[in-house]
């Protein structure tokens, strides 16, 4: 099926943060406590993507099939850190996938 992908709008934090608890729960089992998993709390995790999608230094893209938001991404400058610090590139010039 086809898919489109647009970016992310505030109205869009609930079905991200779905989307986000949903795929924790199934790509970390068996490697994440599974209380943790269990404990993931949906209103939580709304307010969370509420904030980051009102962020304009990152970009939250999301994809879409048949109206229903499958999946999300987002990217934005390369936070620092000292892997990055010792290849002595310039870190304004570079980016970073924060979530897929």
């Amino acid at each position: 099926m086809d898919f489109v992908i647009r970016e992310a709008q505030i109205i869009d934090a609930k079905d991200i943060a779905t989307v986000h608890i949903e795929t924790w729960q199934s790509s970390y089992k068996g490697v994440v406590d599974q209380a943790y998993l269990d404990a993931l709390e949906l209103n939580g995790r709304i307010l969370l993507w509420e904030r980051l999608l009102q962020q304009n230094e990152i970009l939250h893209l999301v994809a879409i099939q048949s109206e229903k938001i499958i999946g999300f991404c987002s990217a934005g400058p390369a936070r620092k850190s000292s892997a990055l610090e010792s290849l002595n590139r310039d870190l304004s010039r570079m980016g970073e996938i924060h979530a897929i």
